[in-house]
């Protein structure tokens, strides 16, 4: 179950201003998207780098048809960041200062341990409306929280490439049905900006 957080979590100490963006490539775009959608005023921007507003249509089933390699090796790097495995990843999560036992790193990781996995999840999931553990595949994009976005009205610079897989087609849609503040870069990059 994919759990987008409520206005609770995300609680600020009472006198204190806190000014929140968030800046992503790809996974963590959308994530930083996503942010927006909470709808707590900290977040004053945010900055989905070659994201994707529906993930059904990219990159899970790109014009109907499942991108198995593409979601294989996917599957495999959110597995392990799932488990935080440093020597794969070539980097890791770090304990925050006040988890001065690794007790928060450890509960945090123990937490996604029953995460789904994506490929398998993406290969019995035929349809936006198909469920992986009890989440339907629409339901993980910014297509799908639009209306919270919106109401929001967090500014966002989105950036992708004409040349990366689905992104563009996405960033073009969000410019054009999405009311909140927007700038698109669209570049000749990579998938990431390279």
């Amino acid at each position: 179950m994919i759990n987008h957080g409520s206005r609770e979590d995300f609680q600020l100490t009472k006198g204190l201003t806190r000014n929140v963006g968030a800046y992503g490539t790809s996974y963590t775009g959308t994530t930083a998207e996503l942010l927006s959608a909470v709808g707590h005023p900290a977040v004053k921007a945010v900055i989905p780098g070659w994201s994707d507003l529906d993930v059904y249509m990219s990159p899970v089933r790109p014009y109907g048809l499942c991108a198995s390699g593409f979601l294989q090796e996917w599957s495999t790097f959110v597995d392990w960041l799932d488990d935080n495995k440093s020597a794969q990843l070539g980097r890791s999560v770090r304990r925050v200062d006040a988890d001065k036992d690794g007790s928060l790193l450890a509960a945090a990781v123990a937490e996604h341990a029953g995460n789904p996995d994506v490929f398998s999840g993406v290969q019995r999931a035929e349809f936006r409306d198909d469920a992986i553990d009890g989440t339907r595949i629409y339901e993980v994009g910014p297509l799908h929280w639009k209306n919270e976005i919106e109401e929001a009205n967090v500014p966002a610079l989105v950036l992708v490439s004409w040349f990366d897989a689905g992104s563009a087609e996405g960033a073009l849609l969000r410019f054009r049905h999405f009311s909140h503040p927007q700038k698109l870069v669209i570049m000749a990059t990579n998938h990431g900006g390279v």
